[in-house]
This record gives C-alpha cells, structure tokens and sequence, in this order.
C-alpha cells in the first residue's frame, strides 16, 4: 500500500466508494464524517493527504478545516473536493492551503499518476 489518505465527508456512502476506488489503486484510505474526527486522526495517524469536502454536519466548516491544517499539519497534502462551486470559494480554499479543488463528481476519474504527483510535490500551494 501507498500512502495514507484521509476522506472527510459527511456522505457515509461516497466515502466508501472513494475508499475503495483509492485502495484499487494502492492507497490505504481512512474515513470519517467530519472534521473534528479528522483532526483527531490526524493527530494519531501518518496521512500524507486529506480529501476535504463541504461538511455541513459538521461543527467546523471546509475553510476552518483548511485553516486548522495548514496552521498544524503543514506538511500534509489537501485536496477541496466540491461541486457548483463559486469562483469566490475556490479562491478562498487556495488561501487557505488547499494544494488541489476538484469536482466531486470527478475524484473518480483521477489517475494514481495524478494522485502520486501531488504527494510527490515539494511545491505547496499553501500561504
């Protein structure tokens, strides 16, 4: 197996998929619904990227989220997944540390080439 990878997403039934999907392509995948929980893993764990996406459910929103990791956690990797997103807000994901945005409905599509690129990277994007 790869690296870890972190999913955030309060969907129970897409983290599963996408966990999945990733462990097809060798990555070691671990699951929670919001973003407390993530950061409590992160705290425990080795993850070298978290999948962050818009969590309502949650008591800390995505960008908050963003803020937390890049301020303790600036070496890890993170990916805004999102759809129909304003201009505005991918704006501020990129403020805020995000390395990538892509499309929910995409993150299917994404190559392990892709995936091993962006953990390869010493370029951050984060501020």
């Amino acid at each position: 197996m790869k690296e870890n990878i972190l999913l955030v997403d309060d969907q129970p039934t897409f983290r599963s998929v996408l966990k999945d999907k990733l462990a097809q392509e060798g990555y070691k995948a671990i699951e929670v619904p919001n973003a407390e929980l993530a950061v409590e893993v992160l705290k425990h764990k080795s993850i070298e990227l978290v999948f962050i996406s818009k969590h309502p459910l949650s008591q800390m929103s995505d960008i908050r989220t963003l803020k937390i990791l890049n301020q303790n956690f600036p070496k890890i990797k993170t990916i805004c997944l999102a759809d129909n997103v304003q201009r505005s807000r991918i704006v501020k994901y990129k403020q805020h540390g995000a390395n990538e945005i892509i499309s929910k409905s995409a993150i299917f599509e994404v190559t392990n080439s892709y995936l091993d690129k962006i953990l390869s990277s010493e370029i951050s994007s984060r501020a």
